[in-house]
């Protein structure tokens, strides 16, 4: 005797359809995490981007008072030594046109 089963038509086509069924429904459930993997994604890229914009504007902010302070110190300086500071502008000035010189 022979233990062979025999399927019908339609036990394959069900068998068929709900093999599909489940592989629509695990897909459309790697789709849902999928796109609320790529929500937290974004949402922690926002993030990272609103902080490194507020530290270059604090450095940048940081960068501006300190050249103010040593443009006012500079300021001081010449008022301080006048002929120093017109002596070092003359020779810089030297400088500068012997460079120029050189290179034509």
């Amino acid at each position: 005797m022979s233990n062979t089963t025999t399927s019908s038509p339609e036990a394959v086509k069900n068998g068929h359809d709900t093999t599909l069924s489940q592989a629509k429904a695990k897909v459309a459930d790697l789709a849902d995490k999928a796109r609320n993997e790529a929500e937290v994604i974004q949402e922690t890229v926002k993030e990272v981007a609103w902080d490194s914009a507020a530290r270059v504007q604090q450095t940048a902010e940081r960068v501006q008072d300190h050249a103010q302070s040593a443009g006012a110190q500079a300021a001081d300086a010449v008022r301080r030594n006048p002929g120093l500071a017109v002596a070092g502008a003359l020779g810089l000035g030297v400088l500068v046109g012997l460079a120029m010189a050189r290179k034509s």
